[in-house]
C-alpha cells in the first residue's frame, strides 16, 4: 500500500479526508449517516466530528477514536481512513454500528500538541465528575514536580538533556524504575501547568463525546472500543494497551502490555483514561452487556532507557517552553519540530508500518469479537 496517500499533515485537510473518506463508505455501504460536532473555537473552524453508522439491529457498537492527544491523531486518523475503505466494508450493516470520531481534541490537533487550550491531558480527564479527578494521589509526582515541570525559561541543547537525564536517573536509583514511570506519565491534578495534568474539572470535549457515547451504550448491548495513540514502544511496533474487556482472546492480547527486550514489563497504570471510563459507562448502562476496550498505540521511537529519557526530556521541554518561554528563543522551532517527530514522525517508512500494523491489529480485533468473518 502507498503509504504517503493516507496521511495529512494539518487539522482541516485531515478533517477534509475523514469526511471525504466516510461520505465514500456510506455510498458503498449504503449505510445511513448521522454526523455530530462540537466545535472548540469557531474563529479557527476547530471542531470534534463523529460519524455515526447505525445498524438496523442496534446489537453491537464499533467505536473507533482518534486525536485525544491531539497529534497523535494523525496517524490514527490515516488508520481510520484506511479502514473505512476496506475492512470496515465487510462489517454487517444490519448488526453492527460504527463510531467513529475525528480528533477528540481538535486544538491540540491543530497546534500539533497533546493537550488542549487549558493544557488538560484528556485522556487523564475522563471522569463521571469533576470529583473524581480529584481523587488521586500525586504524591510521587510532587516528588518530581521540579525535574518534570520546571516554573522557570526553558534552556535547550546537549547540556541541558544531559542535566534533566542525570536528575532522572537520580530519581530512578531512589525511587525505582517503575514507580518513576508511574509517576511521569501516569497523570497528575495538582500542577495545572504541569506535565500530564489532568484537569480541574472535565472539559467540554470529553462531556461531548460522553453524551454521546452513552445514548449509544443505552442502545447496543455489545460495544468494542479502540482508541488509537502514538508515542511510547517500540519504533512502529502496535501494543494493544489498558485492556477493559470481557473477551478472554481480548484480555489476553492487551496483558501482554509493553516490554523490553529483555522481557522487563514497562508498562504503565492511568487514572482517568477513555477506556476505563468507557467501560464503566457500558457496565453501569447494560450491566449484562460485553465490553471490550482498549487503546492501539504504536511506538515512535524505543524503549531502551537513553530513549525513554530522550522522549520524557522533549515533552518537559516543549511543555517549559510553551508556559515559560526559553531562554534563548532561537531554540523554539527546533524544541516544536522535535515534539511533533515524537509523535507524528515524518518518515515514510514508519507511516508505512502504523498503517500495515494497525490494520492488522484491528482486523485480529473485529474477527475475534465476530464483527467480521474470518478470511
Amino acid at each position: 500500500m502507498e503509504s504517503a496517500s493516507w496521511f495529512r499533515d494539518d487539522y482541516h485537510a485531515d478533517r477534509g479526508a475523514f469526511e471525504h473518506a466516510v461520505a465514500r463508505f456510506v455510498e458503498r455501504s449504503g449505510r445511513s449517516l448521522e454526523l455530530h460536532r462540537y466545535s472548540v473555537d469557531a474563529s479557527s473552524d476547530l471542531s470534534v466530528t463523529a460519524a455515526l453508522l447505525h445498524a438496523q439491529r442496534r446489537e453491537r457498537l464499533l467505536v473507533l477514536v482518534t486525536g485525544i492527544h491531539g497529534v497523535e491523531g494523525y496517524a490514527g486518523a490515516a488508520v481510520v481512513r484506511l479502514l473505512l475503505s476496506e475492512l470496515l466494508l465487510g462489517t454487517d450493516s444490519e448488526h453492527t454500528g460504527i463510531l467513529v470520531v475525528h480528533a477528540l481534541n481538535p486544538y491540540g490537533f491543530a497546534h500539533k500538541l497533546r493537550v488542549n487550550r487549558n493544557n488538560v491531558d484528556l485522556n487523564r480527564n475522563c471522569a463521571a465528575l469533576d470529583a473524581d479527578l480529584m481523587c488521586h494521589d500525586d504524591s510521587a509526582y510532587a516528588e518530581l514536580a521540579d525535574v518534570l515541570s520546571p516554573k522557570r525559561p526553558a534552556r535547550a541543547g546537549l547540556a541541558a538533556q544531559a542535566q534533566f537525564a542525570l536528575r532522572m536517573l537520580r530519581a530512578r536509583a531512589r525511587f525505582g524504575d517503575k514507580a518513576v514511570r508511574q509517576a511521569t506519565l501516569g497523570g497528575q491534578y495538582s500542577d495545572a501547568l504541569g506535565v500530564f495534568w489532568g484537569g480541574d474539572r472535565v472539559q467540554p470535549e470529553i462531556r461531548f463525546f460522553q453524551g454521546l457515547y452513552e445514548r449509544l451504550a443505552a442502545q447496543y448491548p455489545e460495544l468494542l472500543l479502540i482508541d488509537f495513540h502514538t508515542g511510547y514502544g517500540d519504533r512502529g511496533q502496535a501494543y494493544a494497551l489498558f485492556g477493559r474487556t470481557d473477551t478472554p482472546s481480548i484480555a489476553a492480547c492487551t496483558q501482554l502490555g509493553v516490554q523490553s527486550s529483555e522481557g522487563r514489563e514497562l508498562t504503565y497504570d492511568v487514572f482517568g483514561d477513555l477506556v476505563q471510563y468507557c467501560y464503566a459507562a457500558a457496565k453501569r448502562l447494560q450491566p449484562a452487556g460485553v465490553f471490550d476496550g482498549l487503546a492501539l498505540e504504536v511506538g515512535t521511537h524505543g524503549l531502551s532507557l537513553l530513549a525513554q529519557l530522550q522522549d520524557l526530556y522533549t515533552v518537559v521541554l516543549e511543555n517549559q517552553t510553551r508556559h515559560h518561554g526559553l531562554a534563548r528563543t532561537e531554540h523554539e522551532q527546533s524544541v516544536q519540530r522535535a515534539f511533533s517527530e515524537l509523535f507524528f514522525p515524518s518518515d515514510p517508512s514508519w507511516r508505512a508500518q502504523v498503517l500495515r500494523n494497525c490494520l492488522r491489529a484491528v482486523s485480529n480485533l473485529l474477527m475475534a469479537r465476530g464483527f467480521i468473518s474470518r478470511r
